[in-house]
């Protein structure tokens, strides 16, 4: 009995890992796809979507769209964007008239190495759920590569929470003063 309580337990702590992919449609692949997964994530978030990109682009805009939506419903909304000031045109085009933007930050050039970026894509909801994927957002990204990703839950997520709370409190992001 003691047993079976300790394998429950660290069975509720182990991180859950699934394939998801961008690519033609394969009968012999099981993985859900990129699209589906993110706008599911967007669509089933309570308090909070933080998402990370390196570009953004007008073959995102059912994403952005569901963001919108996810913000009407008082879900905070957080995007870092690598040179966010030349996506933003593309966010604003999305975005609903008279809805405020998301949180926006975004990674200074660094002095030292001028082609250093903020690589990564992930989109991490309410803390509990994330998508890391290859994939931009952007139509190639999301529909025509081919591209590999994983949605996890548990512990790993909250890691990477804490993560890009340290980057912004380090100074590494930075908020994007709207104009």
């Amino acid at each position: 009995r003691d047993r079976r309580a300790g394998y429950q337990a660290a069975s509720a702590q182990s991180p859950e890992v699934n394939l998801v992919w961008t690519g033609p449609a394969l009968a012999s692949v099981r993985a859900r796809s990129t699209t589906g997964v993110l706008l599911e994530l967007i669509e089933k978030a309570r308090s909070e979507v933080i998402i990370v990109g390196y570009v953004l682009t007008d073959g995102a805009a059912a994403v952005f769209q569901a963001l919108a939506a996810a913000q009407q419903r008082r879900v905070r909304i957080t995007i870092a964007s690598d040179q966010l000031e030349q996506n933003l045109n593309v966010l604003r085009s999305h975005w609903p008239t008279g809805q405020r933007l998301p949180e926006l930050y975004t990674r200074p050039a660094s002095p030292l190495d001028g082609k250093s970026a903020l690589h990564a894509k992930l989109a991490i909801a309410d803390s509990r759920r994330m998508l890391v994927t290859s994939a931009n957002l952007t139509y190639h990204g999301l529909a025509g590569n081919i591209e590999i990703g994983l949605v996890v839950t548990g512990q790993p997520v909250t890691e990477v929470v804490e993560l890009l709370g340290a980057l912004i409190a380090a100074g590494e992001l930075i908020p994007l003063a709207i104009v």
